[in-house]
């Protein structure tokens, strides 16, 4: 590795830098980065000076794109809000025309300023309170019910009572957007947490069943959080995909679970590498939607209000993870990426 970047006087203070900082030289190679590049990147400064950019995971490509415009044209260079690995962040390619380097600042991109919730605020105040009195006369028509209920029925005044608790407990929980919380912190079995969701869905849409494929991973580690609220967030996935088939030919919805060993976290720091996957084969996320599909009130539905997804997102920052999407024109996948439970 070429050693004259390590002796520059600024070194200890890069090196303990929270955040990336990568050197190259004119030849686009990798000179050396700090220990929150590497850990960003997940691949050793050693491995980096062998194989180059080509060491490092595809989905953190984009970091050589500012590089190669400042070394090309000589000049610095600022990228704002890319994504990488699921996350935007800030990249800042500074050259240096006495050493001939260029050194990379990778920052997270601030984020979305609070004004954009603060409608979704009022809103979730509102629903909770609007929702208290309907859910309660179906709760108490379905007690009155059971005592009469027999035979093969028997259980459904039950079902119902058990799912209005649910969403009771939601739309209490849920009374802002934005600022839910978690009321229990205990290991979390995802594959249980689809199959959950499969069952509600199914309560309410007799289409579910013959639309789902299951991939479960059974030896995935288990995460760690509220059951209540990753379920909803599940129940809300495959929601969206049942609503996007609507008028697909042969439509599918694949569940899978499984582990990511290269995710790295949204911030570097805590890698998500538990990953429940909600895929459809529908139309696809239309390209005036996607750089805004987790805000509040944003939704293609007729009827809807546009808060599902970005309460899925927030449930998955709340547990330390992230909520993904890709989408083509005939596929669309949403990922769920959680920690796994370490204190297991």
């Amino acid at each position: 590795m070429t050693q004259h970047t390590l002796d520059h006087p600024a070194q200890l203070a890069a090196e303990v830098l929270p955040f990336p900082l990568i050197v190259f030289d004119d030849l686009k190679r990798v000179l050396w980065l700090n220990t929150a590049g590497q850990e960003w990147l997940g691949v050793s400064s050693r491995k980096l000076s062998k194989r180059g950019l080509d060491a490092i995971h595809p989905a953190y490509s984009r970091i050589a794109d500012p590089v190669f415009q400042a070394i090309d044209t000589g000049q610095s260079v600022i990228l704002r809000e890319v994504e990488i690995a699921g996350a935007q962040y800030d990249l800042s390619a500074s050259y240096d025309h006495e050493v001939g380097a260029t050194t990379l600042c990778v920052l997270p991109a601030p984020a979305p300023r609070r004004q954009e919730h603060q409608a979704a605020l009022g809103f979730g105040k509102m629903l909770a309170h609007e929702l208290k009195n309907p859910l309660a006369s179906i709760r108490g028509a379905a007690q009155l019910l059971e005592p009469s209920v027999s035979g093969e029925d028997r259980d459904l005044p039950q079902t119902i009572i058990e799912d209005v608790d649910r969403i009771t407990s939601l739309a209490n929980r849920w009374s802002s957007i934005g600022d839910v919380e978690l009321q229990a912190d205990e290991p979390v079995n995802l594959n249980r947490v689809c199959v959950e969701a499969f069952e509600r869905l199914a309560r309410s849409s007799s289409l579910a069943d013959d639309l789902i494929i299951e991939q479960f991973d059974p030896s995935l580690p288990q995460g760690r959080g509220d059951v209540l609220l990753l379920q909803q967030v599940v129940l809300n996935l495959l929601q969206n995909a049942l609503d996007a088939l609507e008028d697909t030919d042969r439509p599918r919805i694949r569940v899978e679970t499984y582990y990511d060993a290269l995710d790295r976290g949204a911030d570097g720091s805590r890698p998500a590498p538990l990953v429940i996957a909600v895929r459809d084969n529908g139309p696809g996320v239309s390209a005036e939607l996607r750089g805004s599909l987790f805000t509040p009130f944003v939704t293609t539905k007729p009827a809807g209000e546009g808060l599902g997804l970005s309460f899925c997102a927030r449930i998955a920052q709340l547990h330390g993870g992230r909520l993904d999407y890709e989408s083509t024109p005939s596929a669309t996948s949403f990922y769920l990426k959680l920690p796994a439970d370490r204190r297991g």
